[in-house]
């Protein structure tokens, strides 16, 4: 049994050594996403030259303008690959210090039901045209795949790219919301008012989690859509193009919102009202102004000062829309 002792003890001095492991893999993926910005039958290089030499090539200001446009995209995808897996990451780890085993199961159960009704809804979508599909998916890549500019290889690498993101897009708001769901488990019986102001600042950070992931979604919707109006070189063209892009961010930045607002509001009045209760009955308030005084200083309060932060996170997506359509990829 000693070499087994000594052995874990090894292991236990270079554990330290598996840190690296998460910035490296990041840098991994960032590297294998920016060699997928080259498309194999039009090489970058002699596009370059061509605009240092002033060679008088045809086209090639808006070749560099696609080419902007073409990696101010893949940034964006690279965000929301590695937001969604680390908002999954926060997500598991506090649903497991939010409940019981046997609630962990049930509640795992009913998000896999949920994502796999969400992913055969989409997957339905798609095959039917749905405008969801069109006006997300469809409106860049059927614009890629008719431009005339892009080989069959570089193409199916911007489909296996936006197929991750959509995936991740699906699974990473069912962990959420589950998340959310746990904040408020076990709430019923033999609690106290001090265990209810840990579960409001999980929900808020639940909550701040998700208005992140949210942004970092409308921001790629804004960028991947933008991305068509770099293929052309009829300004008024452009401007429809870009318009299009812009009206269908700021739509789903008011709808995200919504989402924040009804996965929000529920929750934390449910926590407002159970420690208001608690509070008067155990006697730690006597006055409907000490208990509010109570639940003030532990972020129970509605009041603005209290809920500030979370009004910003929930009002964040519908901000992220306009600000990615500043960006100009032509």
């Amino acid at each position: 049994m000693q070499p087994i002792a000594v052995e874990s003890e090894t292991l236990e001095r270079f554990r330290h050594l598996l840190f690296m492991l998460p910035p490296l893999l990041l840098y991994a993926l960032a590297v294998v996403l920016f060699e997928a910005s080259a498309d194999p039958d039009k090489p970058f290089n002699p596009l370059l030259l061509a605009a240092v030499q002033g060679a008088g090539v045809p086209g090639v200001e808006q070749a560099l303008a696609e080419l902007k446009a073409r990696l101010v995209w893949l940034s964006a995808a690279l965000l929301n690959i590695v937001v969604p897996l680390v908002a999954m990451l926060y997500c598991i780890v506090t649903l497991r210090r939010s409940v019981g085993r046997g609630q962990l199961i049930v509640t795992a159960v009913v998000g896999a039901l949920l994502g796999a009704v969400i992913v055969g809804q989409l997957t339905f979508g798609a095959g039917q045209g749905s405008v969801m599909y069109e006006l997300v998916f469809g409106f860049t890549y059927s614009i890629l795949a008719h431009a005339g500019r892009f080989g069959d290889e570089y193409l199916q690498k911007v489909y296996v790219i936006i197929a991750l993101i959509n995936l991740l897009a699906t699974i990473a708001p069912v962990f959420i919301l589950m998340t959310t769901c746990a904040t408020v488990a076990s709430l019923a019986i033999g609690d106290d008012p001090e265990h209810i102001a840990v579960r409001a600042r999980h929900l808020k950070e639940v909550i701040a989690v998700a208005s992140v992931f949210l942004v970092v979604g409308v921001s790629h919707m804004s960028v991947w859509l933008g991305w068509a109006s770099s293929l052309s070189s009829d300004p008024g063209l452009q401007s429809g193009l870009s318009g299009v892009a812009s009206s269908v961010s700021a739509y789903w930045g008011v709808a995200f919102t919504t989402v924040l607002i009804g996965a929000y509001v529920p929750p934390a009045l449910y926590l407002n009202k159970r420690a208001k209760a608690l509070v008067r009955e155990m006697g730690q308030a006597t006055t409907p102004e000490e208990a509010e005084k109570w639940l003030s200083e532990r972020g129970l309060s509605f009041k603005l000062s209290n809920q500030l932060t979370q009004y910003l996170s929930i009002i964040a997506p519908i901000l992220a829309a306009p600000l990615s359509a500043t960006m100009s990829f032509n």
